[in-house]
């Protein structure tokens, strides 16, 4: 994962707030160029936001450093890395929080 940086290839950033547990559901449902790529993962296991920021910032605290207003965490996947190439259009639907769509440049 870090040799390869996988989980930065495309990042997609919508709202600051959750109105529902990411623990609920089937969600997402990704769609590459009008066909299913993926599908929520079960084996993958997810926390509620607010438990992985309590610990990244202890993780952080313990080697003296904090996190602070505007930092942005990246806390995880639903689904398993998808290969991304330019010209792709990427959709998913993440149910009660909405829908979004990229294109790859």
């Amino acid at each position: 994962i870090l040799e390869h940086d996988v989980f930065h290839d495309a990042v997609v950033l919508g709202r600051e707030t959750l109105p529902v547990p990411v623990t609920e559901g089937t969600w997402p449902h990704v769609l590459r160029n009008g066909a299913e790529v993926a599908r929520r993962d079960p084996s993958l296991l997810v926390y509620q936001p607010s438990r992985m920021i309590r610990h990244v910032a202890a993780t952080l605290a313990r080697l003296g450093e904090t996190l602070e207003t505007g930092d942005w965490l990246i806390l995880g996947s639903l689904v398993q890395p998808i290969p991304i190439h330019s010209g792709d259009r990427f959709e998913a639907d993440f149910g009660p929080l909405g829908r979004v769509a990229v294109e790859i440049g």
